[in-house]
């Protein structure tokens, strides 16, 4: 395979469109081959120029196998869920899953999600009050988020106190939701203005 240059996966979606329009180059992707629990894949965050294959040929067996996989991976949102515990780890991510085309990617402890954060792009991120694992503030993530690399990404707060919703708000957070509140039409209204846009 001949590279010629990596970029980033908002480039390469951008740009593969405009290549394949134009009928004349193909892209395609460094995989890390990690497998999830869920049957999709985990992709690398490195695409190429590959002109050693004519557009609409995949460059390995391999590549031919996972290309379903990779359209349906391209085309869902990520959400990280951060710090609950396991029944709500299920129900939140069951929930997300059936009412949206996201992938859930979850984070027990403070420098787990930064770096889970860190090494994926995040739609939206969800933070529970006070964390299952360890009993981190939410709030001290939602700082470090907003005033690190990531702090464009929307974050809710997991919890069913609005005077925390209220704090997390004045931090940068957009209104989030409690457990309890999960299967209620606001609670969707609001993750589908971000997970919907």
């Amino acid at each position: 395979m001949v590279i010629s240059e990596s970029i980033e996966r908002s480039d390469f979606i951008q740009r593969q469109s405009a290549a394949f329009a134009a009928g004349d180059i193909v892209w395609s992707k460094l995989w890390n081959g990690l497998a999830r629990a869920d049957g999709s894949l985990s992709l690398s965050k490195s695409y190429v120029y590959n002109p050693s294959i004519q557009r609409g040929q995949n460059c390995c067996r391999i590549c031919s196998v996972r290309t379903k996989n990779e359209r349906t991976l391209m085309s869902q949102k990520t959400v990280l869920s951060i710090g609950q515990c396991r029944p709500d780890t299920a129900a939140i991510g069951y929930y997300l899953k059936s009412q949206f085309d996201v992938n859930v990617l979850t984070a027990d402890l403070p420098d787990q999600a930064m770096a889970v954060l860190e090494a994926n792009p995040a739609d939206l991120v969800l933070i529970n009050r006070k964390l299952d694992a360890d009993g981190s503030d939410g709030l001290e993530i939602l700082s470090r988020i907003r005033t690190g690399l990531k702090s464009a990404v929307p974050v809710m707060l997991v919890s069913n106190y609005a005077d925390w919703q209220q704090k997390a708000v004045e931090m940068g957070a957009v209104y989030g939701f409690g457990k309890a509140e999960l299967n209620r039409p606001e609670t969707r209204t609001r993750l589908a203005d971000i997970l919907e846009a």
